[in-house]
């Protein structure tokens, strides 16, 4: 963790931890079921993962830069698709069970063909569920990771560093209590370690960093309104492009809270 702002809402962190030290004084006998923070109530639920289609299907109009995309049951409509947006498209394998499609070979990239599109497409389609088909966004300046994810503790966090393949190896990363401003959010980008390559590094393209924090407002935004229901939001990568070419978030996964049932539940 590069970097923590604190900020009013930290009083909800605080509120939780007092809540949590007292439930743990009082000791056996005490209500543990009614333990709640940031608006939530620990009921009994369990944690779903959408498939990708489905999350971002779900953050639609939302103001997140999204690629165009369909879902796929043939060849045929994603040489479709292809025809309708333009090349390149590239075809990834989408299931609530794959979370990271690289590793399976689940994603196809610059298709220019129908025939590229076939093949592609016969390659993954027993990978998953469903073929997600998605316009190709242009070459980035840099490649982030931007999560709201539940703490059992203080609740929501934002998480923000270098995305990609390479975003558990590098670990460069930074932690905002939400909701946090474009300010805020700024100045943790900029004390990433890839900062310098979203500011031109030894003459590169600088990289859009207005459209980049209006991207992340959005994901906050999003998250916190889904409030209680969401477990975890990631997008991995957030492509930054070069400046005036806006951010494109490729990849996205959303984990969510489903209310068990009493037939849900093992009793000894």
């Amino acid at each position: 963790i590069e970097a923590v702002e604190w900020h009013d809402d930290a009083l909800t962190a605080i509120d939780a931890c007092a809540q949590a030290k007292a439930k743990a004084k009082a000791g056996a006998g005490a209500d543990t079921d009614t333990l709640s923070f940031a608006g939530r109530t620990d009921a009994p639920a369990q944690v779903t993962a959408l498939d990708e289609h489905a999350a971002k299907s779900r953050l639609s109009d939302t103001g997140i830069p999204l690629p165009a995309g369909q879902l796929c049951t043939s060849a045929r409509d994603a040489c479709s698709f292809r025809k309708e947006s333009g090349s390149p498209i590239v075809l990834k394998a989408v299931g609530a069970n794959i979370l990271h499609k690289t590793e399976i070979g689940g994603v196809q990239l610059n298709l220019t063909t129908d025939d590229e599109v076939t093949a592609a497409y016969n390659a993954i389609k027993h990978l998953g569920d469903g073929v997600l088909a998605e316009k190709m966004a242009p070459p980035p300046i840099a490649e982030l990771i931007v999560g709201v994810r539940r703490d059992p503790i203080v609740g929501f966090y934002l998480l923000l560093g270098s995305g990609g393949v390479t975003a558990e190896l590098i670990r460069d990363t930074a932690i905002l209590l939400p909701p946090a401003s474009p300010d805020m959010i700024r100045k943790a980008l900029l004390g990433l370690k890839l900062a310098p390559l979203m500011t031109g590094y030894r003459g590169r393209p600088v990289g859009d960093l207005d459209a980049t924090v209006t991207a992340i407002i959005a994901i906050q935004t999003q998250a916190l309104a889904l409030g209680p229901d969401l477990e975890e939001l990631e997008i991995n990568p957030l492509l930054v492009h070069a400046n005036g070419e806006g951010a494109t978030a490729v990849d996205v996964l959303m984990r969510v809270q489903t209310p068990t049932t009493n037939a849900d539940r093992h009793t000894p």
